[in-house]
């Protein structure tokens, strides 16, 4: 195994973490306050034919101690923060990252593995694979 891949799983282990810790955070403010914070932002809202369904940010300097997380929750590589998404009566929530290799981890687990990511940029995300942590939204 190459350094590239040790560092590569390093880093993906430590997204997952993160982003499980984060969404166990996030659903004990659930339980206590029957809702999820809203994204940090500029957060996007999520429409259909008029009607708003939901909202997509960041999990922020806003979200972080709703959930009761100290320090920062930013990707190992590229220093950003998760998307963060919730539905309009803030009732589903759900994180999403990105793992550099998806050979180290089984489908048949918890983490929900989106085919493709569209965008491009630096870094590069298309060569990254997106997923999610929490409800289907």
């Amino acid at each position: 195994m190459s350094y590239q891949g040790i560092a590569q799983s390093a880093r993906d282990s430590t997204r997952l973490y993160m982003a499980e810790s984060l969404m166990k955070g996030l659903q004990a403010t659930f339980a206590s306050k029957n809702k999820y914070p809203l994204p940090d932002g500029p957060f996007v809202t999520i429409a259909y034919m008029g009607t708003t369904i939901g909202w997509q940010g960041y999990a922020g300097q806003n979200v972080l101690p709703q959930a009761h997380v100290a320090g920062n929750m930013l990707d190992p590589l590229t220093g950003t923060s998760f998307t963060y998404n919730t539905n309009a009566t803030q009732t589903s929530a759900q994180i999403m990252g990105y793992l550099e290799n998806i050979n180290n981890y089984a489908f048949n687990d918890e983490n929900l593995f989106v085919q493709t990511a569209f965008a491009a940029g630096t870094p590069n995300y298309a060569s990254l694979y997106p997923f999610v942590k929490g409800d289907t939204l």
